[in-house]
C-alpha cells in the first residue's frame, strides 16, 4: 500500500510540484515501501528474504 501511495504522490508531484508531495513520495517509496524489505530484526523483510531463498 505504501508503494502505491508513493507512486501516486510521485505522479502528483510531477504535475503540481511542491515540497509536501515530494516528501510523501520519498517517505512512502524509500523508507516505508522498500525499507520494509531490508533484513533487519523485528521487520517482516527478514521473513520475506528467507522465504525467497528457500524457493
Amino acid at each position: 500500500m505504501s508503494l502505491i501511495i508513493g507512486l501516486i504522490a510521485l505522479a502528483a508531484w510531477n504535475f503540481f510540484g511542491g515540497y509536501l508531495l515530494a516528501f510523501l513520495a520519498t517517505v512512502n517509496l524509500l523508507v516505508v515501501g522498500f525499507g520494509i524489505l531490508l533484513p533487519f530484526p523485528n521487520v517482516d523483510g527478514q521473513v520475506i528474504w528467507r522465504e525467497l531463498r528457500r524457493k
